[in-house]
């Protein structure tokens, strides 16, 4: 199985889209004041990607295993 190319796609409006990141040796994501998420994928040998998401109103999360 080959692995999609990495990608960061934005809609029409400019906002993240869909965001396709390989080889990552490490996930971290943290809430920060003011409704705001950070998000890094450590990478060995490529360079880090890091994001930032805000929203207008209250941010709510759930994980799933699949």
């Amino acid at each position: 199985m080959t692995n999609a190319p990495d990608r960061i796609d934005y809609d029409e409006c400019g906002n993240l889209d869909d965001i396709v990141v390989n080889d990552v040796t490490m996930f971290r994501m943290e809430w920060m004041d003011n409704n705001q998420v950070w998000i890094k994928c450590y990478r060995e040998g490529k360079p880090d990607v890091a994001f930032r998401l805000s929203a207008r109103g209250k941010i709510t999360g759930r994980h799933d295993f699949e």
